[in-house]
């Protein structure tokens, strides 16, 4: 992800790993009352199925937002 931001923002690269950093601590800190509440709730099950639909939901997100950015900076670098 460090790489991947700093190459896309090349003149604000500080900042960007700042937000990174932000968004891992903020994780970090509400990733386990979420995950406590949930495991109240509903127990093993609620967390595995609703973590596992939300990655598989995100990743077409992902697909769709960054695969049009990611083709067009690689066709245009010289990478090979």
């Amino acid at each position: 992800m460090y790489s991947i931001s700093t190459n896309f923002f090349p003149d604000h690269k500080a900042a960007m790993i700042g937000y990174i950093e932000a968004a891992t601590g903020a994780g970090m800190i509400l990733g386990p009352p979420i995950g406590s509440g949930l495991y109240y709730i509903g127990g093993y099950h609620l967390i595995y199925n609703g973590f596992g639909a939300s990655f598989i939901l995100l990743s077409f997100l992902v697909k769709f937002v960054f695969s049009a950015e990611v083709d067009k900076t690689y066709a245009t670098s010289d990478h090979e």
